[in-house]
């Protein structure tokens, strides 16, 4: 089969805004069950996170909450309001596995504040497949 292109945010698949960094620091890509997620990080530190699933094709949501300012696209989901450190690097995005289905996913980075070396880690969590909730934010 041969190789294809798209782009992910800023106009392609997404309406996700524009990423900063260097490719393998400030994005991230994993799956998810049925799901790809590509993650990063926008201008203003939020983690924006466009995701494909087969059945519904694709979504954006937007996994903090930097400063306090709400989604960076209007009407846009944001997975963890009270995650209000900005981003500033080091984005890393992993699954939980229970051993007998994936139970969880978390977004890992490093967030501006008080101390240069916070990190957050905002998740969200399956107890059981048809128990599908969001966890509230928790720094690690």
């Amino acid at each position: 089969m041969p190789w294809n292109v798209q782009k992910i945010n800023d106009g392609g698949v997404s309406s996700g805004p524009g990423a900063v960094g260097d490719t393998g620091h400030e994005s991230f890509v994993c799956v998810y069950g049925g799901q790809q997620h590509f993650a990063y990080r926008d201008a203003n530190g939020n983690i924006q996170d466009a995701w494909y699933d087969a059945t519904d094709g694709w979504h954006l949501q937007q996994i903090n909450n930097a400063n306090g300012h709400g989604p960076a696209v209007a009407g846009e989901y944001v997975a963890s309001p009270a995650a209000t450190a900005p981003a500033v690097g080091d984005l890393f995005v992993s699954v939980y596995d229970d051993g007998q289905h994936p139970t969880g996913q978390h977004f890992a980075y490093r967030g501006a504040g008080s101390g240069s070396g916070d990190v957050w880690d905002c998740w969200w969590s399956a107890p059981t497949p048809s128990d599908l909730t969001v966890t509230p934010t928790s720094i690690i």
